[in-house]
Order: C-alpha cells, then structure tokens, then sequence
C-alpha cells in the first residue's frame, strides 16, 4: 500500500507493517544519519547562527515568535515566566529549521524537469506542519466553533484572563471565609 495525498503517489515505502527503511550510505554521511537524531551536545550559538545565515528570509514571511501579550506577562508567576521562556526560547530555535527548508522548497520547484517535484514539496509541506505543530502553544476558547482551538486574538485573550483572574479571586475570598469561622466546639457531656 503506497502512501497517498490527494490521489498522487509519495513515496514507494510501506507504512506498515514494517515501519524502518535503511538509507545508502551516501545519504548516510551526507545526512549524518548514523548520529543521535538528539545528541547529548547542541551546537554551539556561533554554529547555530552561522548555519542559518547561510539561508535567506522570504521577504514578508515572519520568522520570529510572537511576544508574550503584556497584560499575560504581568499577571504570570514565576514558574509560568519560566515556562513562557522556555516556550518562547523553542520556537526561536525552531525558525532557524525553516529557513533552509524554505530555501530547499524553491530549489526543488526550480527543478522543472523532475517529474517527482510535487512529491518532494508536499513532503517538504508535511515536515514544516509537524515542526510548526510541535511547538504551538494553543488555546482554546468558548467562542470557537465546534470547539476548535486556535491562538486567541489579544482583546479575547484577555476577556477570558479577566475572567480566570476573577474566578480565582472569589474562590480565595470564598475559603477566606471559611477559615475565619469559629471551630465548632461542642459542650461537655455533663453539661459543664
């Protein structure tokens, strides 16, 4: 059974049941395939920075992540700060991965006389859905439809932080008031 999208063909490997393929090595050393795919040292800022800037941008395409919206930030502890950084820290990491692959994506659809073009990109399609998806922080919201979960928009974003935020303010105020209640105490057996 090949792998499908749309009526056209991807590739020739079976999904299942076996589930590994094993490359030439040609592919090997070129793609350090015999290496961790997470090795236990990152590269370098310096390496990092120099093999990104190797790729241009796409003129108008926003490669950085989105800032914290400031009323969030605010209202956010310190363990949800540091959350936040790291999230934030991930997602700057990852731009780095698109501008190669962008730039890849234009080399294969300069290739005219390939026919297996629209084969290559939709892979190539597949691999930037799963990077962008594995770090995307969502959140979902009453009003979405069919309760869909999408990246709220700043004003309702903050309508529905007001909201939390006055939620946990009567639940506080609601167990303040029962600490302060006397213990109950009741009289002695004999009366006394």
């Amino acid at each position: 059974m090949e792998a499908e999208v749309e009526g056209s063909t991807l590739h020739s490997l079976q999904p299942r049941p076996s589930y590994s393929w094993s490359p030439i090595p040609f592919l090997t050393n070129v793609l350090s395939l015999d290496n961790p795919l997470f090795p236990k040292t990152m590269l370098p800022d310096e390496q990092q920075h120099k093999t990104i800037d190797k790729y241009p941008n796409i003129e108008g395409l926003q490669y950085q992540p989105l800032d914290t919206v400031p009323i969030a930030a605010r209202k956010m502890n310190k363990y949800q700060s540091k959350q936040d950084m790291s999230l934030k820290r991930l997602q700057y990491l990852l731009l780095g991965v698109f501008r190669p692959m962008d730039v890849l994506g234009l080399k294969i659809s300069q290739d005219v006389d390939n026919p297996n073009i629209q084969c290559y990109l939709l892979m190539l399609k597949d691999s930037r859905d799963l990077l962008l998806n594995a770090i995307n922080p969502n959140f979902s919201s009453t009003a979405s439809i069919n309760n869909h979960h999408y990246t709220m928009s700043p004003n309702e974003f903050q309508a529905a932080l007001v909201q939390q935020s006055t939620t946990t303010k009567a639940i506080k105020t609601a167990s303040g008031f029962r600490s302060k209640r006397r213990p109950f105490h009741p009289t002695h057996p004999t009366g006394q």
